[in-house]
């Protein structure tokens, strides 16, 4: 062993050049070895706990602006499907009137005097396609 003399206190010793005296002084050191132990383990938790209890607080910021997202982009959808639905009613009107003034202009006039080139017998979408 590494003691030169084999007494059963030099075995036990935490330090091979110090010897120590007795049991008390092993148990005491024991409990001093165990408290030193134990705060590390605390203080490692404390740290984990820190840690996780940020993760958690990250996690809420996360989740807040993931919420606060998406309720702007159901907004933005209900505002852009009023508009679409604002210019399908305009479109009909539009079309409606159109095809009104179209069928009174073909009651008006004889087929002779039809002419298809005309941009006023045309649909107000299709009005800029045939533009002279």
């Amino acid at each position: 062993m590494s003691s030169t003399t084999g007494t059963v206190t030099e075995l036990y010793s935490p330090s091979p050049l110090k010897i120590a005296p007795n049991v008390d002084v092993l148990l005491h050191q024991v409990d001093q070895l165990q408290n030193s132990v134990n705060s590390d383990v605390v203080e490692r938790l404390l740290e984990e706990n820190a840690w996780l209890e940020h993760s958690i607080d990250r996690g809420k910021e996360k989740w807040q602006s993931t919420t606060k997202l998406l309720r702007e982009a159901f907004e933005a959808y209900v505002v852009l499907n009023a508009c679409i639905e604002q210019l399908e009613q305009e479109t009909r009107e539009l079309d409606e009137k159109w095809a009104g003034d179209f069928q009174k202009q073909l009651s008006e006039t004889s087929p002779p005097e039809l002419s298809y080139q005309k941009a006023s017998l045309y649909s107000p979408v299709a009005q800029d396609l045939y533009d002279d």
